[in-house]
């Protein structure tokens, strides 16, 4: 390299280190607080860490230390394969500290973590982003800054096909089998196996196309499982009803925040709006929302989604959907904030 060109290195004792590894968000201030030591060098180990070693939480600003401890082993369990990894790494806990501020944790040695807060606010952290995870996978409007930079247009809008009868759906009638393709094997499969639109336990009884929109994506591929619908919804009702707080947050950073009602149960509408929906007319609820003509959509964006179908009802979509509709629609806050809608839901419920 030209001669002009000079290589310093700051043996600072508050130089971050990568064998320090501190929760980047932080922690609150009444919650546990450890942090993990150790460092996997390659075809060289584990980084040989002795137990007993001192660490000190010290303020990011000043230096000046706040808390005192020694690191203690911390071994991982349950890996099968030899040699067992994670075996040297040692965890420093400093949970009795409370105090708000920004700190890092130093070891002698080794240097220091990247500065980390303590705070009774950093629950609201873990809320917001929680709550902006949710906002990303929802299904049937735009998502757009400035929440978030994930943008894309409304998306799984059309009706979704009834998919009767069976030989105007081929694919998703393949599908439909391949999903019950250990009913041989399986012990709880005591009902004839679905493998046809004549072994329906629970024909459709509405045809042609419904609209399903709406809800939160299940994952990466725009699927909507009416059990893990149920189980959002009941989660959502669960916190703003039963943990203290939960239910007054109106600013987790979602389009209605701000409106003087619970984001927590708005959330919780979005995805009981879209379940409602599922519901056959004879009460039964259909098991799931899927592409047409394929497995999963793993190659597009959501605005530019396949056509979808909806799959036969089972007892244990119903039996799900059934309980999120009561519950959300029971709940006291939610009749207070929305009693038509937990009108309506009950009423679903209870047809179901």
């Amino acid at each position: 390299w030209p001669a002009t060109m000079a290589f310093t290195c700051a043996a600072s004792p508050l130089r971050p280190s990568e064998a320090i590894h501190v929760n980047q968000e932080g922690y609150t201030s009444s919650d546990y607080k450890r942090a993990m030591v150790g460092f996997y060098l390659g075809s060289g180990g584990e980084l040989n860490l002795a137990a007993g070693t001192p660490f000190t939480i010290v303020d990011a600003n000043t230096g000046t230390t706040a808390y005192s401890g020694t690191l203690t082993s911390r071994p991982d369990v349950g890996f099968t394969v030899l040699p067992a990894p994670y075996q040297k790494v040692l965890q420093a806990d400093f949970s009795s500290l409370t105090a708000s501020g920004e700190y890092c944790l130093k070891v002698p040695g080794l240097g220091a973590s990247l500065p980390f807060l303590i705070s009774p606010s950093m629950a609201m952290t873990f809320a917001r982003a929680y709550a902006l995870g949710l906002y990303n996978q929802r299904c049937g409007c735009a998502v757009t800054l400035p929440y978030s930079r994930h943008e894309h247009g409304a998306c799984h809008t059309a009706a979704a096909s009834i998919p009767v009868p069976q030989a105007s759906f081929t694919n998703t009638w393949s599908n439909i089998v391949s999903t019950n393709s250990d009913y041989a094997s399986n012990p709880r499969h005591t009902a004839p196996r679905l493998q046809s639109q004549a072994t329906q336990r629970y024909p459709y009884v509405r045809t042609g196309a419904w609209d399903v929109s709406g809800g939160h994506h299940d994952a990466g591929d725009y699927s909507k499982y009416t059990t893990n619908s149920a189980q959002l919804i009941e989660s959502l009702t669960f916190a703003a009803d039963s943990l203290p707080g939960a239910g007054d947050l109106d600013n987790l950073g979602i389009p209605e925040s701000g409106d003087g009602k619970s984001d927590l149960l708005q959330e919780a509408k979005y995805e009981a709006d879209f379940l409602a929906k599922m519901q056959d007319t004879d009460g039964g609820f259909y098991f799931l929302v899927y592409p047409r003509d394929r497995k999963y959509e793993d190659n597009v964006l959501p605005d530019a989604g396949d056509p979808q179908v909806v799959f036969p009802k089972t007892t244990s979509a119903t039996a799900a959907a059934v309980g999120a509709l009561a519950g959300l629609g029971s709940s006291p806050r939610f009749k207070a904030q929305y009693p038509a809608a937990a009108a309506s839901y009950v009423a679903k419920a209870q047809a179901g």
